[in-house]
């Protein structure tokens, strides 16, 4: 059944810019740093990219999107665009190909609370811990441990990029592994879509804020601070150093 308690009283009021220290912004960041080598190569690589969307290259490179998404599931090479892909992104190919082709790690949060202590306390504290990867020396081994240098960029323009994402992105981070899909389907109270629309603040819902912030582990204050903030624009840097260089 659909949410009857939607709110819109919050349209009317000023919405103040989102900032980098906002709490649910601050939890994305440190969940995908907790995640980093889990992340799917992918949603790496989109993150390198930010703010210019995966498929937005794709098509200025002149390269079909059903290319693309096959290139991230493996199922074949696609050397050439590999190629392309690395150029854009600044690294060498086979930085590109280790992240590609490298079993991600499991995810933390699906480990139980206790499994490094109870490993530690069986004398297995460095078990399945490989040596670190020598990046200067490829060929690298085929597991990621969050040292590649395009999860290193990643990491690196996530904290002063979340803020410019919609908001059904930054929590999507803030929650992984679990997805908005899941969550929604878990809750068994709301759809997805009615989760998007409280969350692009178009049609606000206090008992789907109220079970979101719960998840998150925040108040519902700090949620709805969240929803009426504004995206950053997130070419406004960029504009600034323009503007500097100019009045040098």
């Amino acid at each position: 059944m659909a949410p009857d308690d939607h709110r819109d009283d919050h349209r009317d009021q000023r919405r103040d810019e989102r900032r980098d220290d906002d709490p649910i912004v601050r939890a994305a960041v440190d969940n995908v740093r907790r995640h980093l080598s889990a992340l799917s190569a992918s949603e790496i690589v989109q993150l390198v990219l930010y703010p210019e969307p995966l498929v937005t290259w794709a098509k200025g490179a002149g390269v079909d999107d059903s290319q693309v998404a096959n290139l991230f599931r493996r199922h074949r090479r696609y050397t050439r665009l590999r190629t392309l892909l690395a150029a854009r992104l600044g690294v060498p190919i086979t930085v590109l190909d280790h992240l590609i082709d490298a079993a991600p790690a499991v995810p933390a949060a699906k480990r139980p609370a206790a499994y490094a202590a109870v490993l530690a306390d069986a004398g297995l504290g460095s078990w399945g811990q490989p040596a670190p990867i020598d990046w200067s020396a490829p060929p690298y081994p085929p597991h990621r441990d969050g040292t590649n240098p395009l999860e290193r960029l990643a990491m690196a323009v996530l904290p002063a990029a979340a803020p410019s994402m919609p908001p059904s992105r930054i929590i999507g981070y803030a929650m992984w592994p679990e997805t908005l899909a899941a969550f929604a389907a878990r809750a068994q109270r709301f759809t997805l879509d009615q989760l998007l629309t409280t969350l692009s603040g178009l049609r606000r819902s206090d008992s789907i804020e109220a079970a979101l912030a719960r998840r998150l582990r925040i108040t519902h204050r700090t949620l709805d601070a969240f929803i009426r903030s504004a995206k950053r624009d997130p070419f406004a840097g960029e504009s600034g150093v323009l503007q500097d260089s100019v009045a040098g």
